[in-house]
């Protein structure tokens, strides 16, 4: 049981001995803002002021001076109502050794243990290049995938690979046209042209791979093997970027595979469920049924299927394949997740089987400017020239800097320093300096020591050796807010905060003292803690951990 649980079960013990009515759901227990405040703090003494129509403080007096658990040392109850909770010193060290002995294990909490959870994630239009934009949601899958598999889920990942829709015509024709041209055969353009350096391109290349073979097609046929070249092209070429960025999937799910029959048996399925109706031509499903605004459509007036339900078949296909939990990366224009979920359990699957993770729009500056980019516009930056200026580890730490729930101001001169002022730069050196102590031991002769038996923990008293044994024991208790919340940014923060409180420790405390073998061998270890435990969660947003720089 994580610490956090521990104190609310031991406070509602408290409330249930004196007859005091208050649910364990609503204590709340949480990290104060800064840790001099305590390791966790409670609000439960302002909760009951109502019904005990007593003063807060004397409320916080009564429940501290009950409080006991060994893993708290002192409990502090405040004027204002708050209690606050230090661990102790044995809680602290035994936190240590875990992280020494498993930090993986020590930060993991194996509720998706036997379960199988898929991430479906990017899944842009292949219809052209990764951009800076649709970028962003692959690291923040990748790592949604990672924070699975700390909690014990068997994790895929997909691309679902939208090769049916009008998109997907529209680069044909565009191509089309540039096919012909270059072969000195004009023909008019289509309506609408898909922008971009990339079509004159695709058209060349098809060229050079079958001549002049279209040609001698009816247009339509043209243009559905162009279709089919195109894809296979830009997907292609979104896995070679993926790659670069380290991001590997199990699956590449065409759209195509469901309109085998799939799509009609599914819709078959919802109308048996008396949740569909044809009103207009069209047919509707009926989710003001579940509380929505309105009726949304299945299939139009001209037979064809909306996104809408071809979505609502491709789920079912990811909750019939064995999955106990799907994950979904959408862009924030995504409307129809509640319609979605509707559906999937008018089908028969549990309501909690699916969630939904959306991320905002990113804004590159360079130069203190803001770079302008408009797909629609053929005015973008694609996601390798990112990489190539920004490399695969300043574009991860910085996608995942933020929640995906805000815009991102990526700021390319900041992010590429090789100082403080970058993050990534920041967290990795951390890294690199805790392998250069260990390489300035060596070469002082001085035995690292690699078991919890070899030093005497009990010399790590400065104050900046305690602030990283507190960082450790809470450790577990913000792993298992990233995972519940499906938040990567958030280890994100913790790696900051730990690099931060690492190098406050460097810069008070002298880790190697020849003269002082016991509290240089007590502090190497600390150090040896550090490492771990930051390789662990650089791991988790899939970033590398540099041995020098």
């Amino acid at each position: 049981m994580l610490i956090r649980s521990k104190i609310v079960q031991k406070l509602h013990e408290i409330t249930t001995k004196k007859g005091w009515d208050i649910a364990p759901e609503n204590i709340v227990v949480e990290q104060p803002p800064k840790i001099q405040m305590g390791d966790f703090a409670t609000t439960l003494p302002l909760a009951l002021v109502k019904s005990l129509r007593r003063k807060p403080v004397d409320i916080a007096n009564e429940i501290a001076s009950e409080f006991s658990m060994d893993e708290v040392a002192s409990v502090q109850p405040l004027p204002n109502g708050y209690i606050n909770f230090f661990f102790s010193t044995p809680f602290l060290q035994s936190c240590f050794k875990s992280v020494l002995e498993n930090p993986r294990g020590f930060i993991s909490n194996p509720s998706g243990m036997g379960k199988k959870a898929l991430v479906e994630f990017v899944s842009a239009n292949p219809t052209g290049p990764l951009t800076v934009a649709n970028g962003r949601s692959a690291p923040i899958g990748d790592a949604i995938a990672n924070l699975l598999e700390i909690q014990g889920y068997h994790c895929d990942r997909e691309f679902f690979i939208n090769d049916m829709g009008a998109k997907a015509q529209k680069v044909a024709k565009s191509v089309f046209f540039y096919y012909a041209q270059q072969l000195h055969h004009p023909i008019p353009p289509p309506e609408e042209m898909y922008p971009g350096d990339y079509v004159p391109l695709l058209a060349s290349s098809y060229i050079e791979k079958e001549g002049d073979a279209l040609l001698h097609m009816p247009p339509e046929k043209a243009i559905e093997v162009l279709q089919e070249y195109c894809i296979s092209k830009m997907i292609s070429s979104i896995r070679e970027d993926l790659e670069f960025f380290q991001i590997y999937f199990q699956s590449w799910f065409k759209e195509s595979t469901l309109h085998d029959g799939y799509i009609q048996d599914t819709f078959q399925q919802l109308c048996s469920q008396k949740v569909v109706e044809e009103k207009e031509g069209a047919h509707w499903f009926l989710t003001t049924q579940f509380g929505d605004e309105k009726d949304r459509v299945l299939i139009r007036s001209n037979g064809l299927p909306t996104y809408l339900l071809g979505d609502i078949a491709y789920h079912r296909n990811k909750l019939e394949r064995g999955y106990d939990l799907c994950v979904d990366v959408w862009g924030a224009d995504q409307s129809h997740v509640n319609p979605l979920k509707w559906a999937l359990e008018v089908l028969g699957f549990a309501s909690d089987s699916l969630k939904t993770v959306t991320f905002q729009l990113v804004h590159l500056f360079r130069d203190n400017k803001e770079v302008k980019m408009s797909k629609s516009g053929g005015n973008y930056i694609t996601l390798r020239d990112l990489l190539n200026e920004a490399g695969p580890d300043v574009s991860r730490f910085v996608y995942l800097s933020r929640s995906n729930e805000q815009h991102l101001n990526f700021d390319l001169d900041v992010a590429k320093n090789r100082d403080p002022k970058s993050p990534v730069f920041y967290a990795q050196y951390a890294f690199t300096r805790c392998k250069g102590i260990g390489r300035e031991a060596e070469a002082c002769q001085i035995d690292i020591p690699h078991r919890w038996d070899d030093v005497d923990i009990s010399l790590l008293t400065n104050p900046s050796e305690i602030q990283v044994l507190r960082r450790f024991a809470i450790m577990p208790e913000l792993l298992d807010r990233a995972c519940s919340s499906l938040a990567p940014h958030l280890v994100t923060q913790d790696i900051h905060i730990l690099a931060n409180d690492f190098h406050s420790f460097y810069e008070n405390c002298r880790v190697i003292d020849t003269t002082n073998i016991e509290l240089t061998k007590a502090r190497l270890l600390l150090v040896k803690g550090i490492e771990q435990l930051l390789s662990v969660l650089f791991a988790i947003i899939g970033i590398q951990t540099p041995e020098r720089m």
